[in-house]
């Protein structure tokens, strides 16, 4: 999703937008989180685990109408995003850059997506407001 008060910017942001999807998806790849293997765990007393590959990294979760935040508690990082649930589907949207941090303190693999990462900034640069999104499965 685009968001921009520049219409030039925005246009820019929507042609490029394919370019940005599939350097996501290859960033997300290289990471381990592709489909099935990322798995959010959320607790009732607001803990929880997020699991990618075997690979567990605990989080902290607070819900304010649709804003869902993320506390990683090993690094004291906080990623706010937007979260609609319709059926068993857990939809999240956020910030590029607070993607990136999602990423990056799961898998703990900087160094070796900087390459994509940088080719994914470079993109993003002229572009205000592009957010990103993750979509999860309820699993009984």
């Amino acid at each position: 999703a685009f968001e921009s008060e520049n219409v030039l910017t925005s246009l820019g942001g929507v042609a490029a937008s394919a370019k940005v999807e599939s350097t996501l998806k290859s960033l997300l790849q290289k990471a381990g989180f592709t489909e099935g293997k990322v798995i959010l765990t959320f607790n009732a007393d607001s803990t929880g685990v997020i699991t990618c590959g075997s690979r567990n990294v605990d989080v902290q979760w607070s819900l304010s109408g649709t804003d869902l935040t993320l506390t990683f508690p090993t690094t004291q990082k906080s990623v706010k995003m937007n979260a609609k649930v319709t059926g068993g589907t857990l939809q999240v949207a956020m910030n590029a850059e607070k993607l990136l941090t999602v990423v990056t303190t799961v898998t703990e693999k900087t160094s070796s997506l900087s390459t994509t990462m940088s080719t994914l900034n470079s993109l993003l640069k002229n572009v205000n407001g592009l957010y990103l999104g993750l979509k999860y499965t309820r699993k009984e």
